[in-house]
């Protein structure tokens, strides 16, 4: 995993030390030179979701292994290249090549998570981010030493043994057959969804179901392409500023950018493993600002010292940025994507990597001269400035790493806990909860219930009204007429039941308000076919928090669907009722504690902040 998924980050930071070299060599100025950094990027920005959606639908393996193979061909390539034009093709095929590590990677995290019940492991992800954070630092103080030794074709060649640990490790190691989930084969949801992502895998339209309906997600993309816009101006900027303007030679600009691995390594290691990541966006990126406008300091004489301070402090960024933003991913993603939404955060830093290539183009322009560097500082701390801006208007960030209880364990509980019917305390709720009521309507209530449906009806008005009171979202479920969980294509000729008119009006306890969302459903779940995930996305939603009838039935499918989309799920036992108490009992027992927690109407009354006006 951490193999291949830095062999994108070594080929993009090894190369800002290359630059020079390569156009002295072929003649070539600092404009025509960036052509180098922007074909990896085009290549992968447009390569990592559409790899991405083949890791979710095939497995990681076959993507993987050839995608690795290519970065071997790229580096035999750029060995032997005559001209500008080879090492532009050869880093177009590198760039398709290294579009597998990374979804590949993140992919197996989740995997593994699904199969051993153990979800957020923020532990391993920050192996992953700090392996990816080491190569891109240490990229140019490697490319420093190979330069000296071999010339700046050896920067090329460093990829053919990469290519072939890779090819062995993952012949040996990555597991065979199909993408999906433990347990996909016999659910149809999945395979049907198998299916979608399989025919539309080379489809814009698939990049963009990655998104659709989900804001934060898309919040987060933009925080990683102006992070990406201004780590790319300072490290393609900066390196080559100290080389042409400062006159450093290669290694030497590469070993002055040691620090700044070192702090980077430090600090990721030290916050990786707490899942928040709000916090971390604000600190990060008021450090870029500071850092970008100390370079309108340096000058062709400026003191060593200052530049270890600037160097310093873009370390700490470097290791809080990417790692928050990989976490924020792993968390918003609907977890049937992830492969997909991974190579998406890293398409968008491409972007962000290709604006940054083409702006040191061209503020450089012929030479790498301090005008120039401080032009690209003033460029780089606005795209800080719109960094923070962002992050401090984007309220979901927030709920992650805040939830009630870790996802272990609400999802791996013993047969002894189910037998016994055990509910997990709730002490706290995420920031960003929404109450989802389940077909509390007039025909639905009229038929028998296994428990007193008017208690049922009462605690989900309660907690209606308190969910209103702190302006919190409220949906309201009710479905049409027809048999439970079949669409009307299905009945195929079956006469169709007839109902009164009221049949789904909602009963007046639930004192219905003009800000309530509606949604009308027709099976028993109420995401399917209806915009209900698009709703919860689009105001930030991260956990809701589900009542109503029947346990078994509307309420138990909403609940399966709300887990495999990626929110947190709170079940309100004493909220809810069924036909049969024996299926109750075991909706309760048996399958909620498997998908989120099981509590009462008065610990989630108690869980919830004080109004705003009370």
């Amino acid at each position: 995993m951490v193999l291949g998924s830095v062999l994108n980050p070594v080929n993009s930071s090894i190369i800002a030390v290359s630059l020079i070299p390569i156009g002295r060599d072929l003649g070539a100025a600092p404009a025509q030179t960036a052509w180098l950094i922007s074909s990896l990027y085009v290549a992968t920005a447009i390569g990592q979701p559409v790899v991405g959606r083949l890791v979710d639908a095939f497995g990681p393996r076959v993507p993987y292994l050839v995608g690795t193979a290519m970065v071997g061909l790229a580096g035999v390539l750029g060995m032997v290249a005559p001209g500008l034009g080879w090492l532009v093709v050869a880093r177009v095929i590198l760039g398709i090549g290294t579009c597998s590590g990374y979804p590949a990677s993140m992919h197996l995290i989740r995997r593994e998570a699904e199969r051993t019940g153990r979800d957020s492991p923020n532990g391993i992800l920050t192996t992953l981010a700090v392996a990816n954070q080491t190569v891109a630092v240490i990229g140019p103080t490697l490319g420093g030493l190979l330069i000296g030794i071999g010339g700046w074709r050896a920067t090329f060649a460093v990829n053919i043994p990469l290519s072939l640990a890779c090819l062995v490790l993952g012949s040996l190691f990555l597991p065979r057959g199909p993408g999906s989930a433990v347990g996909a084969k016999h659910d149809p949801e999945r395979m049907a969804s198998r299916g979608r992502t399989a025919r539309g895998v080379m489809g814009v339209l698939g990049v963009l179901g990655v998104m659709r309906g989900n804001r934060p997600l898309v919040l987060t993309y933009v925080r990683m392409l102006l992070t990406a816009v201004v780590s790319y101006s300072v490290l393609y900027g900066f390196t080559q500023w100290l080389e042409e303007g400062r006159g450093l030679e290669p290694s030497q600009a590469g070993l002055l950018l040691l620090p700044m691995f070192a702090t980077a390594i430090v600090v990721s290691t030290l916050t990786g493993r707490h899942a928040a990541v709000r916090g971390k966006l604000v600190v990060g990126g008021v450090l870029q600002v500071v850092a970008a406008v100390l370079m309108l300091l340096l000058g062709g004489q400026s003191a060593i010292w200052l530049l270890v301070v600037i160097v310093l402090l873009l370390g700490v960024p470097q290791g809080l940025l990417n790692l928050a933003n990989q976490n924020a991913v792993y968390h918003q993603a609907h977890r049937e994507r992830l492969g997909a939404s991974a190579g998406l955060l890293r398409t968008f830093m491409y972007l962000g990597a290709i604006i940054a290539s083409g702006a040191t183009g061209h503020f450089l322009g012929a030479s790498a001269d301090s005008a120039g560097l401080h032009e690209i500082a003033v460029f780089a701390a606005l795209a800080a400035a719109l960094m923070l801006v962002v992050t401090l208007v984007d309220r979901s960030l927030g709920a992650i790493g805040h939830s009630a209880s870790p996802p272990e364990a609400t999802t791996a509980t013993t047969e002894e806990d189910e037998e016994e019917g055990v509910r997990v305390p709730l002490s706290t709720l995420d920031e960003a909860p929404a109450l989802v009521v389940i077909d509390l309507q007039k025909g639905i209530l009229a038929t028998p219930a296994a428990h007193d449906v008017n208690a049922v009806v009462q605690r989900s008005g309660e907690l209606a009204a308190a969910f209103r009171a702190r302006g919190l979202p409220v949906v309201l479920v009710n479905v049409t007429g027809g048999a439970p969980g079949r669409t009307d294509a299905q009945q195929s000729g079956a006469p169709r039941p007839a109902f009164d008119d009221d049949f789904s009006e909602l009963v007046a306890e639930l004192d219905v308000q003009p800000e309530d969302e509606l949604v009308t459903k027709q099976t028993w779940g109420a995401f399917t076919g209806t915009p209900l995930e698009s709703f919860l996305r689009g105001r930030g939603v991260t956990q809701v928090v589900l009542t109503g009838i029947a346990t078994s039935a509307g309420v138990e499918s909403t609940a399966r669907f709300a887990h495999e989309l990626g929110f947190n799920v709170v079940l309100v036992g004493d909220a809810m009722t069924d036909r049969s108490a024996a299926a109750h009992d075991h909706s309760l027992t048996h399958v909620f504690p498997r998908l989120g927690e099981v509590t009462s109407t008065a610990d989630v009354l108690a869980a919830l902040p004080e109004p705003a006006h009370p």
